[in-house]
């Protein structure tokens, strides 16, 4: 009997150090794109190291490109957008992924991938807003914050595990970890979305792009159907759409509804950009 708890109360204290240590590196810092005061776990070399990771396998899984005339699109857009991101600390890098969806995705550091499909199908405007999305989740840290929420969250299920005997309690909790999680997801794309049409307008792109583009993403999602809103990582589309019409009203149109004029980009180019390794 004592054999039997003795791992069991060994264990505990471990995951509870393990907590401390990342608090003890912890810090808060305020987020360059939001402007909110943020707890920081993840540093920013840590941050573009994992990119790195992440972008060796991306590349071990998909084909990538990083020539030919739709992947220097999709650098020539990007670099403009990158130009003018709330995000400079970072080395901003750009490649093409052969696949026919539309689609477009970041990973941690400043690494943006485009697909075939999306370069194919969108007009600049509506690329230009695709990939200011994809910069707004690198300048707000949207994935290193995930990475966080989800240390978090396996600390608090293996301490579950640990205190909790009723399997029905440690699934109802489980569920719920991964819908807070879900619905963390959906806040980051809203916020994503606001921040691409901001980039796409101050890199002199049309924002009204992301619209146009909703709206072919819409045609697509009711040809294969989709999943209700609260269990899918990216909010409706009739309301992403919605919210990103308002920002585009309230804050880059004048009273007559034209654009107003950007500001002039950075002198200097303080953007960096690297070539693919």
């Amino acid at each position: 009997m004592g054999t039997e708890r003795r791992p069991r109360a060994l264990r505990l204290p471990a995951l509870l150090l393990l907590l401390l240590l990342s608090l003890s590196v912890a810090c808060t810092q305020v987020n360059p794109a939001t402007g909110k005061e943020e707890l920081v776990l993840i540093s920013t070399e840590a941050e573009m190291r994992i990119g790195l990771s992440v972008d060796r396998q991306i590349r071990t899984e998909f084909k990538v490109r990083d020539d030919g005339p739709a992947a220097a699109r999709v650098k020539s857009v990007g670099v403009r957008i990158a130009a003018v991101s709330d995000r400079q600390d970072v080395e901003y890098r750009f490649a093409l992924v052969a696949a026919k969806d539309m689609n477009a995705f970041a990973a941690p550091g400043g690494f943006v991938y485009a697909t075939s499909g999306l370069v194919a199908k969108a007009d600049d405007d509506e690329l230009a807003c695709v990939i200011g999305h994809e910069c707004g989740h690198i300048a707000a840290r949207h994935g290193v914050k995930t990475l966080q929420a989800g240390m978090l969250a396996s600390l608090f299920t293996a301490l579950l595990d640990e205190n909790t005997k009723k399997k029905e309690y440690k699934a109802a909790a489980q569920a719920a970890v991964t819908l807070l999680l879900l619905g963390y997801s959906r806040r980051h794309e809203y916020e994503a979305d606001l921040l691409g049409v901001r980039y796409a307008w101050r890199a002199g792109y049309d924002p009204h792009g992301m619209v146009s583009f909703f709206r072919k993403l819409k045609k697509v999602e009711q040809k294969r159907g989709s999943f209700p809103e609260f269990l899918s990582t990216h909010p409706d589309l009739d309301k992403r759409i919605r919210a990103v019409e308002k920002v585009i009203r309230a804050e880059l149109s004048n009273p007559d509804g034209t654009l107003k004029k950007p500001p002039a980009p950075p002198e200097g180019g303080g953007v960096r950009v690297s070539e693919p390794s």
